[in-house]
């Protein structure tokens, strides 16, 4: 902003008289670097969490998987025969 002294009616006062005309691709890479810089760092948190999703992802299954196949599975088996083993005996006593 350029401004002057006004004295048109003998009194001293600041007058506004506008823009500095300067560059205007400066001006719009100065007024839009801040929201590309936002958008550049939201885009590349956003990936770096999926990444971590997926990576987790990837660390919890396998254990799971294992513990299901190893432990869970022949448990579960083990109950379901004992409780049809428990039935046919109440369904032959009666």
């Amino acid at each position: 902003m350029r401004s002057g002294w006004d004295d048109s009616d003998g009194k001293k006062a600041l007058r506004y008289v506008g823009f500095l005309h300067g560059n205007i691709w400066v001006s719009l890479l100065v007024n839009i670097a801040p929201f590309v810089l936002l958008l550049g760092l939201w885009f590349f948190l956003l990936r770096q969490m999926r990444k971590s999703e997926n990576s987790n992802q990837r660390t919890v299954v396998e254990p799971m998987r294992k513990l299901l196949q190893d432990e869970i599975v022949p448990e579960v088996r083990a109950l379901r025969e004992s409780v049809d083993a428990l039935r046919k005996e109440m369904a032959d006593g009666r």
